[in-house]
């Protein structure tokens, strides 16, 4: 059983937010429970000028993490950056279907879009999984 666990922010480098969602991960799969987590990373989120990670998949101390929009390049235009974010949630709900034998839980962590949260809860309930919203940096 899995449980996922979507992340709008660079993993597994980054801010004080890729550190708690690693612990999250981590709880979830060394407890009681017999589940393994995986970090989807929903859009692209390096600078072309800083690139901090460079990994599209991998495992970072026993948690599985993927970039599913196959680029951590975060583009400069806003149209780009809007096709990015669509891409990125086409292409989870892509994973989700692929992978709709394995998922038991999905976690959104860390993102705020209200339209975003709808669309993964909406095909959450269509394929039976469930869903938790996760807001505990900003309340």
């Amino acid at each position: 059983m899995t449980v996922l666990i979507l992340f709008p922010n660079g993993f597994p480098i980054g801010g004080a937010s890729a550190n708690r969602v690693f612990h999250l991960a981590k709880a979830i799969q060394t407890g009681r429970s017999g589940f393994d987590s995986i970090i989807l990373c929903t859009r692209s989120t390096e600078n072309s000028i800083n690139i901090l990670n460079t990994a599209l998949k991998g495992n970072y101390n026993g948690i599985k993490f993927l970039y599913v929009n196959k680029s951590v390049i975060w583009p400069k235009s806003y149209l780009a950056k809007f096709f990015n974010l669509i891409k990125g949630l086409l292409n989870t709900f892509q994973y989700f279907f692929n992978e709709r034998e394995k998922i038991q839980v999905v976690i959104s962590y860390a993102n705020y879009s209200f339209f975003q949260n709808l669309f993964f809860l909406i095909y959450c309930r269509f394929f039976g999984f469930k869903f938790l919203y996760s807001v505990d940096e900003y309340p």
